[in-house]
């Protein structure tokens, strides 16, 4: 399985190196952007060198391709939050970490530009409302976007390096176990029962020779489990679950746009760069509230054909508390024996130190969970 957008073997899945220098100007870049300056070094967004173009955007978000016909559906940007830089197109420039202040990578410009913030949310988003988390963050950022090739002197990270193996990595150990059928699960959340059906009918879909869990673990908001207690209660899980032979996870340090269809792709495409032959699309992926319909996503998927990595699709899973057993089911079928995994719910009976019922998370992973709290960690964040 090779990167997206390549047809050899003749691809840079390692960050390249560049000889430091001094350069007169910088950026100050936040968190966000500094996943992005990773992803785009170490391949995981392959084919992409570096922050998108005015162009590049522009057709991406008309046809979900870049110019060269590469399918890709949703922008990169780096949107700067000062006034006009004084920067010009063919100069190197540092970007810093802002709240550090250290170097994170160097950008070779080809292109400031602006763009009509309505215009550009509406085409990305479907819609140009406050209440829409995307929508809000490009509204609140910058009236300048630069676009230009990345490079980095070494990967930087805000948070443990082994929670982020690189696509190159994870190409390796697949290599090494033997896995040409993997399957790539994207979450959010710590592991419950719902999630647990979802991986196991998908493996069996896909015939598959190992799993890929590569939860989530950019930018949290207020009431999120923090990404020590996803990642520590996946290994509890991998390991009580007996997948320790056929599971293989690691954190995806990449933040959500919330746009649905295109996000669902996007995330699809990062999954193939990692080695994934398949990958599971949920009912509600990547979108937020009801900005999108069920079946946008599986729309999408149809209309721009092979990617090159299988999505497997599931309807909404829930336990069907008569027969003790999870199950997907559509939604105009649900009745009052079926019962849904309430992530609300989980969370306050952690909170009140309260073991979640085992149906809805394993009793391994809540132990977990509570001598954690028990001990002072947090497991949400604030």
């Amino acid at each position: 399985m090779l990167p997206h957008g390549y047809s050899s073997d003749d691809y840079r899945i390692t960050p390249k190196q560049l000889k430091k220098k001094k350069d007169k100007q910088s950026i100050l870049v936040n968190s966000f952007i500094i996943s992005d300056i990773n992803n785009i070094a170490n391949g995981c967004y392959s084919p992409l060198t570096g922050f998108m173009t005015k162009e590049e955007i522009d057709c991406v978000l008309d046809n979900y391709s870049l110019p060269n016909g590469i399918i890709w559906p949703m922008p990169i940007i780096l949107q700067i939050s000062l006034g006009k830089p004084n920067i010009g197109i063919g100069e190197t420039v540092i970007l810093v970490d802002g709240n550090s202040n250290k170097r994170v990578g160097h950008i070779t410009i080809s292109d400031i530009y602006k763009f009509d913030k309505k215009n550009i949310t509406k085409r990305w988003f479907k819609t140009d409302s406050m209440k829409h988390p995307g929508v809000k963050r490009i509204v609140n950022g910058g009236d300048y976007f630069i676009g230009g090739e990345i490079k980095q002197d070494d990967a930087y990270y805000k948070i443990s390096p082994e929670y982020c193996m690189t696509p190159s990595q994870v190409r390796t150990i697949f290599a090494h176990k033997g896995w040409e059928r993997v399957v790539g699960f994207h979450t959010r959340n710590i592991p419950h029962r719902a999630h647990e059906y979802i991986q196991r009918k998908a493996m069996e879909k896909a015939d598959a020779d190992g799993l890929f869990i590569h939860p989530a673990i950019g930018e949290k908001k207020s009431g999120d489990f923090t990404i020590d207690a996803i990642i520590e209660s996946y290994k509890v899980y991998i390991d009580d679950a007996g997948l320790s032979n056929k599971a293989l996870l690691s954190g995806f340090w990449a933040n959500s746009w919330y746009s649905g269809p295109r996000e669902a792709v996007f995330t699809a495409i990062c999954r193939k760069n990692y080695g994934c032959s398949h990958f599971v699309i949920g009912r509600d992926h990547t979108g937020v509230g009801d900005f999108y319909k069920q079946n946008e996503i599986h729309d999408l998927f149809e209309k721009l054909g092979d990617i090159g990595i299988k999505p497997i699709f599931f309807n909404m899973v829930v336990y069907n508390s008569k027969k003790n057993v999870y199950e997907e089911i559509s939604m105009e079928k649900i009745s009052a024996k079926h019962k849904k995994v309430s992530g609300t719910k989980v969370r306050d009976l952690l909170t009140k130190r309260k073991f979640p019922p085992e149906w809805m998370v394993r009793t391994a992973v809540s132990d977990h969970l509570l001598k954690c709290i028990s001990k002072g960690k947090k497991i949400l964040v604030k």
